[in-house]
Order: C-alpha cells, then structure tokens, then sequence
C-alpha cells in the first residue's frame, strides 16, 4: 500500500486480510477568532480581563542566505495570522491540527494491522486529523464507510464566520468517534466516496453539521450511477472507470450556456463545443478551450 510522505504507516492499500483506503470528508476543523487588543504590554481581551500574547522568536536556516529571524505570536487558541494596531484588532486561528497529539495520519501504524472491522474502528478511534472517510473491506465479507477525523462541536455557531475571541464561542471538546456516521454491508452492496458531502441525511437530522464545505459531487455521483447498475461489476469495469476522462461538470455547465446564450453552435467562440462529446482528452481542442 502507500502514505503520506514522510510519516510512518499504510494508510492506503491492504494486509491479505483487510483492504482499506480514504478520501478527504469534509469536517471543519479550524476557526478564525478575533481579539480586542491594546499595543501596551502586547495583551488581548479574554473573559473580562487582558492576557499576554505568547512571544517567540525563531531562527530559520535558508541555504545560501542569512539565516531568517522571525517572530511567531500565539494567543491561548492559536497562532496570530494577523494584527491591526490602528483598530486594536487581532486575528488567530484554532485548528484541530495544533492540538497535541493529533500527529496526522500516524494512526495509520494501526489501521494498517487491523484484521477485522471491530479492530479497523478501534484503530480510528485515535485519528485525529485530517478528517477523511475511511472505506474497508475485508475476507470475511464486511465492507464499510466510517468517517474519522476529530470534529469540534461548537454549541452557539456554526464556524462558517470568524468569532470575537473573548471567551463566548469555544469548542466544547469533539465529537465522540462512536457518535458518528457508518455504514456496514449496505444493501446497495458497496461503499463508495470522494470528497463529496455524503453525511447521511438521517443522521444530519439529529447531529450539528460537520461542515459545510465540500467538493463538486461529479467523482461521487458518477462511482455511484456506475456501482449501481443491475450487471455485475468487473474487472473491466472498474479499470475504465478509474482511467475514465468524462467531465460531468461539463455536462452541467454547456447546459447552462445554452439556456443563457442559445445555441452554443451559433456563438464563434464556442463552435467548438456543438460536437464535442465532453470528455477531457489530451487531445481535444474542446477540452482545452473548456479546461
């Protein structure tokens, strides 16, 4: 199988018994605060009083230059991104990948042993970023989607806007790992992601939301039109799906054009999508002009 460079473990691939792989999910794990500061002593307000605003200089070495000196400055969520003197303003980010022993993706020194599912999830209990759907199968029949990733709960926002840092909006920890969303030996017969919103509408129901950006669902609605098919999925198949250049978006999109501005045929510069059969192929023009 393979990871991510640089950090020990499989978090792709399978172990004779157990295969598994992953896809981002779409879980908002940052949050932009925003301070009332004041210049004197460098503090900022939180609940009522002014706390000092951590301070560290630094030393990066750069092959043949100077060394750089920096100074990175944190408040009690995070690091400070930026800093208005003139409105007493400053701005910081909390995100699940400072918190220690989040150490993204090494919970895949785990995952990659497991042999069973009840094993798989316990593996995924400690995977704290970044948020991605985990989908297994192994030689017992189970297949399943589980996604895993720490999500924050927030009680009073929903973490689409930046928040005033003075103590009113904080995490109340994250979303227990049994509390999510999974799917085991759907009757559909498979299990299938890509980046694409797929919480569930059941269980939105009753849960805060995760997050609310996701990617174009073109990846995910094509495996599932393809998966869901009456003919028995082969080799082939799967093999021409995976190489596949057809662009759903384009589909979406000169639909659009053609409401808007008529026959796309009649416009010079977009002649050359009349015939084209929306497939980005290295060698077509249209998937070009497209592109």
């Amino acid at each position: 199988g393979a990871g991510e460079p640089m950090i020990p473990g499989i978090s792709m691939g399978h172990n004779g018994t157990a295969a598994f792989g992953l896809t981002i999910f779409g879980a908002d794990q940052e949050d932009i605060y925003v301070y009332e500061t004041k210049s004197e002593g460098n503090k900022y307000l939180y609940k009522g009083a002014w706390e000092q605003v951590k301070t560290i200089h630094e030393k990066i070495p750069v092959r043949a230059h100077t060394d750089q000196e920096v100074k990175l400055q944190f408040t009690r969520h995070g690091p400070i991104l930026n800093q208005n003197a003139e409105k007493d303003r400053a701005f910081a980010l909390r995100t699940v990948w400072m918190d220690p022993g989040m150490a993204p993706y090494m919970a895949s020194l785990a995952v990659m042993r497991s042999k069973t599912f009840s094993e798989y999830t316990s593996s995924l209990a400690n995977w704290g970023c970044p948020s991605v759907n985990h989908i297994y199968a192994d030689t017992s029949n189970v297949i399943a989607w589980k996604p895993s990733g720490a999500a924050p709960v927030r009680r009073n926002w929903d973490g689409l806007l930046p928040v005033p840092g003075d103590g009113r909006f904080e995490w109340e920890g994250y979303l227990s790992p049994d509390d999510g969303p999974f799917e085991m030996n759907p009757a559909k017969g498979f299990v299938a992601t890509a980046n694409a919103m797929n919480v569930p509408e059941e269980w939105s129901r009753s849960h805060p939301a995760f997050g609310y950006e996701w990617s174009d669902s073109s990846r995910h609605d094509t495996l599932h039109t393809t998966l869901s098919r009456s003919e028995k999925i082969s080799l082939r198949d799967c093999m021409s799906l995976q190489c596949s250049v057809y662009s759903p978006i384009a589909v979406r999109i000169l639909a659009k054009l053609d409401t808007l501005l008529g026959s796309v045929a009649n416009m010079p510069a977009l002649h050359l999508f009349s015939n084209w059969d929306r497939h980005l192929d290295a060698s077509s023009p249209a998937a070009a002009f497209f592109e």
